[in-house]
């Protein structure tokens, strides 16, 4: 038996605000949303509540940005290379709102610069990447830096999980 569907008319999730209720599919409550870009969208509520953020305009801004999704060659049998998976990290932090801590790359106005995300002289942005920065050494991760400056070549570094921490935002505070 199916329990009575949540009021969410108001509420906000990502760019999405309920407007009206729009029936039900199945077992399922749709919501009318309207979109902070003007658009509109029906969507169930469990996909306002643990997925969806957007009409589609998110996805549309991403595509266009020239992030590539995945580039062949840096995959083995459904396995990334340890580079791949930092570049496709840092850019996830800086470009996709649904990612984890966004606020403080993306959302802070942390980029990556264009070498990296859409590539040059026929490279894509991965391999640009790999070019400038080398084999991810064991135990590493990339590293800003200027922890304020942006991922390019001349302000990361391969660090180790020490520097990556004595290199945060709050410890460099902590020091001045």
């Amino acid at each position: 038996m199916a329990g009575r569907a949540a009021n969410l008319l108001g509420l906000r999730y990502g760019r999405l605000v309920v407007i009206e209720r729009a029936g039900t599919r199945g077992e399922d409550a749709l919501w009318l949303c309207l979109c902070d870009c003007g658009g509109q969208a029906v969507l169930r509520a469990r996909n306002l509540k643990f997925q969806t953020r957007s009409c589609g305009c998110l996805q549309r801004e991403f595509a266009a940005s020239g992030a590539p999704r995945l580039l062949h060659g840096a995959t083995r049998v459904g396995r990334h290379t340890p580079e791949y998976k930092s570049w496709a990290g840092l850019v996830n932090r800086c470009l996709n709102p649904k990612t984890p801590h966004f606020e403080r790359y993306g959302g802070r106005g942390i980029k990556v610069c264009d070498r990296w995300l859409k590539g040059e002289n026929g490279k894509h942005g991965y391999e640009c990447f790999v070019e400038d920065m080398g084999p991810r050494p064991e135990a590493m991760s990339i590293d800003r830096i200027d922890n304020d400056g942006d991922y390019e070549p001349s302000n990361c570094r391969w660090a180790t999980q020490s520097q990556q921490v004595r290199n945060r935002g709050s410890s460099a505070a902590a020091v001045k």
